[in-house]
């Protein structure tokens, strides 16, 4: 029995963890998911708002990507979305303690699985 497919949006696409994942997305796992949004820091803000209709945010970017979430977030709250946040996989490393206040305060609106290492090895 399966479900429909869950929407993902690649935060960091055009990095390697990013590029691997779209990889995986469009072969192996194309019947489980699919890639709906790849954001970049150069996104236009449009973009971010079309990938919060998605299930799952995956961030593979620099640290201050973590900024980019937040203001997406907000500004989906001030247009008064009622779709409900997408949960967050946040795979960037090296935030700054400000950084990970914001995460702190993304982990009180959604779901949030932080790692320091998504290596096999």
């Amino acid at each position: 029995m399966s479900g429909p497919a869950a929407r993902l949006a690649i935060i960091g696409s055009r990095g390697r963890m990013g590029r691997a994942l779209t990889h995986l997305i469009g072969g192996e796992f194309a019947s489980r998911c699919s890639l709906h949004a790849s954001i970049h820091s150069s996104s236009a803000p449009a973009d971010w708002l079309q990938a919060f209709n998605c299930d799952l945010w995956i961030d593979f970017s620099l640290p201050a990507g973590i900024r980019g979430i937040a203001a997406a977030f907000d500004a989906a709250r001030a247009q008064g979305t009622s779709t409900p946040p997408p949960a967050l996989v946040i795979g960037a490393t090296g935030h700054d303690a400000a950084e990970r206040a914001i995460l702190q305060g993304l982990s009180a609106r959604t779901l949030v699985l932080q790692a320091s290492n998504f290596s096999i090895g």
